[in-house]
């Protein structure tokens, strides 16, 4: 098997695409002037620093293929496999990008499986959790992993332990020994939750049994402990605006059910601390979902989403990029993305992975903000890709500019 062993300057570069996308996003303005904006926060913290982002092609991209992970060091070329299979998926760099958990199943067609850690240079394969010590959810047989993330500060790495109706267990454990946190009861939610940059909490949505309002959660990483930011959403995704607030896509109700959400339209929106919430962008013939919020130019902060089509029988997605200071109308990026979840990823330095055409699974990335347009342009990494992932931006070398609370 071929090794990629990873350049020295790769943890850097990840170092500074985490500097970049922390100190955006701690500045995301609101395009209604009517809305209140983020609170303003006091006391002494670190100073703040100045550091470049990085080029595109410099952070490294890991996808799943033909049942092992793979590593393309510059997202250009096809990457080389670093496990050796059978059945290996849904990769989650670490921020240093030095490891790589993933789920190992026990067949192509599961779900889920047990969560495995490998070096990037292909060594020192190891089971990190096993699945007779995960938590069980009421309504499942057999408990396995799925959709595992490496938490920003590099410690943990969660996971979601699904169930057969509800959702699945929010579970963390410690990326050095895979002893997982003690919580009592775990959320239960959906695959879709999102790590804050200091790499301390944990948004959420929940996975009600039937359909309901979604709760949007924050769970302290560290004990378990949860706080509902809104009770009522039909929230699509979440992630994270700044430090402190949480950025979610929402999709449109029913009007008979419309008194019972809040909010209850299509959009893009911002929720604070106190749960006071304010719209993004909301478009009535748009349906939005994998929110990003993104590195700008500056101050021009933007955001992206994808949208599926309005015809049902078309189940692909599009990708949308949306200013958030200079213009309300949103830019298309790309069109025919598989919609898998998520559909997209993005890293520090405004490229963005996806993949297209269901016979091919074509992993394809763009590098949205490069100055040069060839750069701009879709391009194909490798076929047959199944899951993918960037590293998380790091906090080591950014902590001096997440905002003192």
């Amino acid at each position: 098997m071929t090794r990629w062993s990873p350049p020295r300057s790769a943890a850097t570069v990840v170092l500074l695409a985490a500097i970049l996308v922390l100190s955006a996003c701690t500045n995301l303005d609101d395009p209604d002037p009517t809305t209140s904006s983020v609170p303003e926060r006091s006391g002494p913290g670190p100073s703040s620093t100045t550091t470049l982002p990085p080029e595109p092609g410099g952070v490294p991209l890991f996808y799943a293929k033909n049942g092992r992970i793979h590593v393309s060091p510059d997202a250009r070329s096809p990457g080389e496999p670093i496990t050796d299979g059978p059945h290996d998926s849904q990769p989650a760099p670490s921020p240093d990008g030095s490891q790589v958990a993933f789920v190992r199943s026990a067949t192509p067609t599961d779900p889920g499986g047990e969560l495995w850690i490998v070096n990037t240079d292909g060594t020192n394969a190891r089971l990190l959790v096993h699945s007779e010590l995960l938590p069980v959810p009421v309504d499942a047989v057999q408990p396995y992993v799925r959709s595992p993330r490496w938490s920003p500060d590099g410690a943990n790495i969660a996971f979601v332990v699904p169930g057969e109706l509800t959702g699945g267990l929010l579970v963390v454990a410690e990326s050095s020994s895979g002893g997982q946190r003690e919580m009592a009861p775990p959320p239960t939610v959906n695959d879709l939750f999102a790590w804050s940059p200091d790499g301390r909490r944990i948004a959420f949505l929940s996975a009600p049994a039937q359909p309901s309002p979604i709760e949007i959660g924050i769970m302290d990483a560290e004990t378990g402990e949860t706080t509902e930011l809104v009770g009522n959403s039909n929230a699509t995704g979440v992630t994270w605006a700044t430090p402190y607030d949480v950025f979610f896509s929402n999709a449109v109700v029913a009007a008979e059910a419309a008194s019972t959400y809040d909010p209850a339209v299509n959009g893009l929106f911002e929720v604070d601390e106190a749960g006071a919430i304010k719209i993004v962008a909301a478009q009535p013939e748009t349906q939005y979902r994998d929110p990003a919020v993104l590195a700008g130019v500056e101050t021009a902060e933007s955001a992206a989403f994808t949208s599926p089509s309005p015809d049902p029988a078309v189940r692909t997605l599009s990708l949308w990029r949306l200013d958030l200071l200079l213009s309300p109308a949103p830019q298309l990026l790309a069109d025919g993305l598989v919609a898998l979840r998520p559909a997209t990823a993005w890293n520090g330095a405004d490229e963005v992975a996806y993949v297209v055409d269901e016979a091919r699974r074509a992993l394809t990335v763009q590098a949205t903000a490069a100055a040069d347009e060839a750069l701009r342009a879709p391009r194909t990494v490798d076929e047959g890709v199944t899951s993918f992932a960037w590293p998380p931006p790091s906090i080591g070398a950014a902590a001096a500019d997440i905002p003192p609370q």
